[in-house]
């Protein structure tokens, strides 16, 4: 087992931490929701052979996003691995390339257009809870063609 380290905040310790790591692959949010319940706003833990911090309050989230980005290196290795997935989007973009990619997209988080994605998001939940409920008093599966609400 690691020694707790005062310099470091409060975190799981395991050897190696390959169990972390199992169940951040398997559950992540149940998993993620348990460090900040038994640790709080920051937790840091080794995961196999990354060290890792996680902080859950959003202020924290927006400074380091934000004024403390540059700061914050993209690990070469975990780049190449998600960029299968997002290729070379705003998550893994970096320089003039992220802030040309950041105005573009910004306007689409703006506070106006929310209302029009709850309405969305709240039509979208409804006819989930319904197929479940459905589902859950013993009807078959029915396979849909996916919709672009």
């Amino acid at each position: 087992m690691n020694r707790p380290d005062a310099k470091r905040p409060p975190g799981p310790r395991h050897l190696l931490g390959l169990k972390l790591v199992q169940r951040f692959h398997t559950a992540p949010l149940p998993f993620l929701m348990e460090l900040h319940k038994d640790y709080g706003d920051i937790v840091y833990s080794g995961m196999g052979p990354y060290r890792a911090f996680f902080f859950f309050h959003p202020d924290q989230v927006r400074e380091i996003l934000t004024e403390k980005a540059k700061l914050l290196p993209k690990f070469r290795l975990q780049v190449r691995v998600l960029q299968q997935w997002d290729g070379n989007g705003l998550l893994l973009s970096e320089g003039e390339f992220w802030a040309r990619q950041r105005r573009l997209v910004q306007p689409a988080f703006h506070v106006k257009r929310f209302a029009a994605y709850a309405d969305a998001m709240v039509q979208k939940s409804e006819s989930i809870a319904q197929e479940w409920e459905r589902l859950r008093k013993g009807a078959s599966f029915r396979w849909k063609k996916r919709s672009r609400t």
